[in-house]
């Protein structure tokens, strides 16, 4: 397990760099609660697709989303899989990824437009930045949120 610093310098952000399916992803460090090894699931009945199932972390019940089944990348499975926890608006959100290479930091005005394609009513990211001379993809937690079709508000008990 590896605990993740927020900290801020000037207008520049901070991203954790990692891989789903082909595609390389970031994910803002200041939604980035902890980088975890995957554990055992349990189900989560009646879930969306790419919802595997739920853990029981630090007292927080976390649904698991593979990203990669998800958007079409066929399941996760790759050796070096992590599950990134991430919250969105209170709650967490485990998001399964193939690779995490490294926390990477950049100027607000590196990010730049994602193209606009496809049909998607949601989209993952808005925005790319270069990342080893590749493109990541900024995932958007707001389309987290409606990929794993998270309810925000906040939990009954």
């Amino acid at each position: 397990m590896s605990r993740v610093r927020r900290q801020s310098v000037g207008d520049d952000r901070g991203f954790v760099a990692c891989s789903v399916g082909p595609a390389i992803y970031a994910i803002g460090i200041e939604h980035v609660q902890e980088i975890v090894l995957p554990a055992r699931l349990s189900p989560l009945p009646e879930a969306p697709d790419g919802l595997i199932g739920a853990v029981d972390h630090r007292g927080e019940v976390v649904p698991i989303l593979d990203l990669g089944l998800r958007l079409g990348f066929g399941r996760t499975t790759h050796q070096k899989r992590k599950w990134i926890l991430v919250r969105i608006g209170g709650r967490l959100l485990g998001v399964v990824v193939a690779q995490v290479f490294e926390v990477f930091r950049v100027e607000q005005q590196a990010l730049r437009p994602a193209p606009a394609v496809g049909q998607n009513a949601v989209r993952t990211s808005t925005q790319v930045v270069a990342f080893d001379s590749e493109l990541a993809y900024v995932l958007d937690t707001e389309s987290l949120a409606q990929l794993a079709e998270l309810r925000l508000e906040p939990a009954r008990v």
